[in-house]
């Protein structure tokens, strides 16, 4: 009886997913079930997504590939090739981190030597083609890919560049060719783990921004190595520099982008110290030396654990710098496995802002982290046409079996993406940065009211009030709305518990209650169903203990009047 229910469960399934006009039956098979491990809610945004808002396609799996890769699996697309139909990436094999010096560690097997994937698509990431590099650029090899890789794009040609040397495409990576390195990307004789991309400056040529395997955390000021090379590759400069700012940020990793109608690039990522939130910078290149402005955290949402690798794009249709996060908090009951996305608006960055949207969230495991439980999900380079951005990101079983990687393709009207992956069974949640109105003045400085709305927190441990006992937020949906549920999560407790939470609407002349409820919550979410309201401003109020309230997350479901 058990086996004909399963077959039933699986026809539906199956049919639901042709009836949605995606084929993504293949998501229904174990392997990607084990290495994704969605929630029922994720599955469901992709299967009824519109494909040309939001799409996800295999780039390299077990059962295609046949053989694990360990549990480094980093996906780095490049910049696209002209055109905007052809993206070119590749995919690192390897086992472990890296390797010191560069691929003679004796942990090392084949599947580090082998050179990783290369995948290309010609039809904007619908299908991929292609297979390992090794075999595509030919037996002529000349250098493995341990110490990380970088990848990017000029004109019409294509760049990987591994610490050894480089490969150029000049055919959007239908065939490679080896470039007569004389001087490789390294200091000092050590061989430099790269971070994602490789971009053009107008003066300064190919650059590359890297640090040393062993420099994840440094006791010396802050600092990282900044290569370019001015004749294609042949010839690298390498300058180890100081990067500075309040903070002495500590970069690993990073993911840069130009900054439109500018020479400098923007400057995002992970950095050596996990407890920490990204960091974002201004890099500038000015009388032939590298230097460092605005450097700072970012408010993105940070648990204390593991920060893994960020992906950084500009998008000319909203201004805005956009980012995809990989989340690894390791915390026993705070697992979070997951990649978010988060914009700020271009020239508020350029000031100094680092207040960042949250945007929406794009891949998170059930699981978490651990053994058995998929070991991580890094993401690089973001690869942007003039319709799509092009995110890869690697998940799978664990340490061993760390095998699949895939490309989630986004819509590049940001606004539009953000209401789809933020709404619920065609609701939206209106807890937001475009509604935030007013406020109480007691919230802290370092957890603002800002750090309430979007499901930034995610779960998060977050002071909201730090000296009284009562705290407000009103939202202004700027036209009227219907309403029809509110959430707050808790993860409040002792003397900063929530103690009762307060919904009002404005009828016009004055603030109608709607409920007022005691809740002793700790790590879960408190809901209440509201009745038929249309209205175009609600207030929240939070009662808590001595020391204040903790308020991590609110949301507020709501549509257009129809």
């Amino acid at each position: 009886m058990k086996n004909v229910k399963f077959l039933i469960f699986t026809a539906f399934i199956f049919s639901f997913f042709i009836a949605s006009g995606q084929e993504y039956s293949w998501l229904m098979e174990k392997e990607h079930t084990d290495a994704l491990d969605w929630p029922p809610e994720l599955i469901q945004k992709y299967k009824n997504a519109d494909p040309d808002i939001l799409f996800i396609a295999i780039l390299n799996s077990i059962g295609v590939d046949g053989i694990p890769t360990g549990n480094d699996n980093y996906g780095r697309p490049i910049g696209t090739a002209p055109g905007n139909d052809t993206i070119v990436t590749t995919t690192v094999r390897q086992r472990y981190h890296y390797c010191v010096p560069a691929c003679d560690d004796p942990r090392t097997d084949e599947n580090s030597t082998k050179g990783g994937w290369m995948k290309v698509s010609v039809d904007r990431g619908k299908t991929w083609t292609g297979g390992m590099l090794r075999d595509i650029v030919g037996e002529t090899q000349k250098w493995g890919v341990c110490c990380g890789r970088s990848i990017g794009a000029h004109s019409d040609t294509v760049f990987i560049a591994v610490p050894e040397g480089l490969y150029t495409s000049a055919n959007r990576g239908l065939s490679w060719q080896a470039v007569d390195v004389k001087r490789g990307l390294e200091y000092e004789g050590r061989s430099l783990y790269l971070a994602p991309e490789i971009r053009w400056h107008t003066k300064a040529g190919m650059v590359v921004l890297s640090h040393r395997p062993a420099e994840y955390r440094v006791t010396d000021d802050a600092k990282i190595y900044i290569s370019n090379s001015l004749d294609g590759g042949r010839t690298w400069n390498t300058a180890w520099v100081t990067i500075g700012g309040e903070d002495n940020i500590q970069w690993a990793e990073p993911s840069i982008c130009p900054i439109a109608n500018s020479d400098d690039f923007f400057v995002f990522g992970r950095q050596s110290m996990d407890d920490m939130p990204p960091a974002q910078g201004i890099l500038q290149y000015k009388n032939n030396k590298w230097q460092f402005e605005k450097v700072k955290y970012t408010d993105i949402p940070w648990k204390d654990g593991r920060h893994d690798t960020d992906g950084i794009m500009y998008n000319p249709q909203t201004d805005r710098f956009e980012a995809a996060v990989s989340y690894r908090s390791t915390f026993p009951g705070e697992e979070d496995m997951s990649i978010k996305l988060f914009s700020i608006d271009r020239k508020n960055a350029l000031q100094g802002d680092n207040h960042w949207r949250f945007d929406g969230t794009i891949h998170s495991r059930q699981k978490g982290y651990g053994l058995g439980k998929g070991e991580g999900q890094h993401t690089g380079g973001i690869a942007v046409t003039d319709t799509h951005a092009f995110i890869s990101f690697g998940s799978g079983t664990g340490p061993e079996l760390w095998a699949n990687s895939y490309m989630v393709r986004r819509t590049l009207d940001t606004d539009k993406l953000r209401r789809y992956l933020m709404s619920l069974n065609g609701r939206e949640n209106l807890a937001c940065d475009e509604y935030l109105s007013e406020w109480s003045q007691n919230w802290s400085i370092t957890r603002p009211v800002t750090s309430i709305h979007d499901g930034r927190w995610d779960n998060s441990k977050s002071t909201g009030v730090t000296d009284g006992t009562e705290a407000w937020v009103i939202y202004d949906f700027k036209a009227t709305r219907a309403l029809y549920d509110m959430e707050l999560f808790s993860d409040s407790k002792g003397e900063h518990r929530i103690w009762s939470w307060k919904a009002e609407y404005w009828n016009g002349n004055t603030w109608e209650l709607i409920f007022d409820e005691k809740v002793f919550l700790h790590h879960e979410w408190a809901r209440q169903k509201l009745p038929d309201i249309n209205c175009q401003k609600i207030r929240m109020s939070f009662t808590g203990g001595i020391d204040g309230v903790q308020v991590p997350e609110i949301r507020i479901w709501g549509s257009e009047l129809q």
